[in-house]
């Protein structure tokens, strides 16, 4: 009688550890990676480089690469201040420097960056005729690239580098 008790607690053990285990999950954060874990819906911690085994039944975890990243704006139409049409192209290379910050403020970053992108180069372009355009291509260039500079961090990105890449 003992014998049958011991062995239908161990199954017992057995099947309750067992259930119990498909909650639990092992992770490993890469040293140019950083997660971002929520509880309900909460943000709760920013996992580092490492490895963990976290309770994931009420949790939620996003992984982000840190290393840099590529962005082109394929060409855009743009007038100019005498009314002359122009298709400029630019570049941008950033990273994520803060990925709660980035989940937080918006849904898509990448789409964020591009209508900025946009915005200031019709803002630059719009004021100045062709031949000024063309010869303060560099000028023009580092306008975009600080203006953008100081709109990423708002995102938690850092730019890295850009400008444009043609006209």
């Amino acid at each position: 009688m003992n014998v049958l008790i011991v062995t239908i607690v161990a199954i017992a053990v057995t099947i309750s550890i067992t259930q119990l285990n498909k909650f639990w999950r092992r992770i490993v954060i890469m040293d140019y990676q950083k997660g971002v874990l929520y509880k309900n819906g909460i943000f709760e911690r920013l996992l580092e480089a490492g490895k963990y085994r976290i309770w994931m039944r009420s949790r939620t975890l996003s992984i982000f690469d840190l290393r840099s990243r590529v962005l082109t704006v394929p060409g855009q139409e743009i007038l100019s201040v005498d009314n002359v049409s122009l298709k400029v192209s630019a570049a941008f290379q950033y990273r994520i420097e803060n990925p709660e910050l980035m989940v937080r403020s918006a849904q898509s970053v990448e789409e964020l960056i591009y209508l900025d992108v946009q915005l200031v180069m019709r803002d630059l372009f719009s004021v100045l005729p062709v031949e000024d355009i063309i010869t303060q291509r560099d000028k023009l260039s580092a306008g975009i690239k600080e203006r953008m500079a100081s709109r990423l961090p708002a995102l938690g990105l850092a730019l890295e580098a850009g400008g444009i890449k043609d006209i």
